[in-house]
């Protein structure tokens, strides 16, 4: 029996040996067109002023496979203002990873890009916002009023692929202590500043910072106060009403109470029907009987 020996380099005869060794690679899976959810985010208490946003972040679950979508994800979520108003858009990525009974590929989380498999029967995608690291609430889903704590995406396969929903959110933002709110107008040195305690009037418009931080007015600016503007008195079926005009501030709701005589004690006094109250509508004239 005869034998051959075939002499190579050292330096071949390593590489050839790393490479016998050497696993099989496996590719990860083909990206596909995904799931895009976009929509504005409004302040519950102040539909009108828009808040300050500092982190959306989604969090989407299928089964026991979830992925979070932020701000350092892949895809990142992006929130941009536009006409004062705050709109995000978040795109949930999918890929295939089964090309017939032959090829699998792998999981796009081994090279650091994670999604969802398309599958060809689809599980519920549970879609949950959360802003400023609280919870949000789904206000619309394409134009469609609803207050739901998250959004379902269902019949998302491969035959249905690539879908845009406007997913529009409230959040209740946390209510600002005294020490926040003179921050805003005074800075972080505040607690040192004489005009910028509780009991004085920066100003000067007869209001102390206490009332202004209750009434949601400017310390800084002596127009803005809340004060009554004008008295109108009109006759009325059985009794005489009063049209009040005051001078309101966006996101603050007023309780009008009235008693039968001037200086009746506390018993006398009684909250005005809700026609007596306006929120949101600057020098609103309000009719109360």
């Amino acid at each position: 029996m005869k034998t051959h020996a075939i002499h190579v380099p050292g330096f071949l005869a390593l590489l050839l040996g790393a490479l016998a060794g050497q696993a099989q690679v496996i590719p990860p899976g083909v990206p596909e067109p995904g799931l895009v959810l976009w929509g504005t985010v409004v302040n519950a208490r102040s539909p009108s002023v828009p808040p300050p946003i500092q982190d959306v972040r989604w969090t989407i679950r299928a089964g026991d496979v979830s992925l979070e979508l932020s701000a350092s994800s892949i895809p990142p979520t992006q929130v941009r203002t536009i006409n004062g108003r705050h709109y995000y858009v978040a795109r949930i990525p999918f890929d295939s990873r089964h090309f017939g009974a032959a090829i699998t590929l792998a999981d796009p989380a081994t090279v650091g890009r994670p999604s969802f498999a398309i599958l060809g029967s689809p599980p519920t995608y549970v879609c949950r916002p959360i802003i400023n690291g609280l919870p949000a609430t789904v206000s619309a889903v394409n134009g469609q009023p609803d207050s739901l704590a998250d959004y379902s995406a269902t019949g998302f396969n491969a035959t249905v692929r690539g879908r845009v929903v406007r997913v529009d959110l409230t959040i209740q933002p946390p209510a600002e202590s005294y020490a926040d709110w003179a921050a805003r107008f005074w800075g972080a040195g505040h607690a040192n500043d004489p005009h910028a305690q509780s009991d004085a009037d920066a100003d000067g418009d007869g209001m102390s910072n206490q009332a202004e931080f209750e009434a949601g007015t400017d310390p800084t600016d002596r127009a803005s106060a809340l004060r009554i503007l004008s008295l109108t008195f009109e006759p009325g079926a059985n009794a005489l009403g009063v049209v009040i005009d005051w001078s309101s501030v966006d996101g603050r709701s007023y309780q009008i109470e009235s008693a039968p005589a001037v200086g009746g004690g506390g018993r006398f006094w009684a909250a005005s029907s809700p026609a007596c109250t306006a929120s949101r509508r600057p020098r609103s004239p309000t009719l109360c009987r």
